[in-house]
Parts: structure tokens; sequence; C-alpha cells
């Protein structure tokens, strides 16, 4: 199954959404805020379930490898 990911990055954030390409349906999603800033927070949905993670000072480049490994 092909996917689409949607990616939306902000000055301090990043949102981004895993769609099924034949149905265009949501898989996931997900956003990371206060990149570059004491107290990162990470927060994924996935299959009804919602997950947050705390991290400090996390780099637009560390929250895209945490984005591409969920």
């Amino acid at each position: 199954m092909k996917k689409i990911l949607l990616v939306n990055a902000g000055s301090s954030s990043v949102k981004w959404k895993l769609f099924a390409d034949e149905t265009q349906k949501p898989l996931a999603s997900g956003l990371v805020e206060r990149i570059k800033m004491p107290n990162s927070i990470m927060t994924t949905k996935y299959q009804g379930k919602k997950a947050t993670d705390h991290f400090d000072q996390l780099t637009y480049e560390a929250a895209a490898d945490l984005i591409f490994k969920n």
C-alpha cells in the first residue's frame, strides 16, 4: 500500500499526517511543539491511541528523525 505523508513545518512546531493513498483515510498524525526550546513535546495519534513524549530542546533534524521512526 502506498502512503502519503503531509508535513507542515512552522517556526517552532511540525505537524504531520499520514494517509493511505487509495482511500485518503488518515492512518496517523502528530505534532512536535516547542522546537529548539526547553521541554519540546511530541504527540502522536495512531489507531485511536495518543502518546506524548517530552524532550529537551529538539532540533528540526531530531524532530524529523522521530517522525520517520514512528
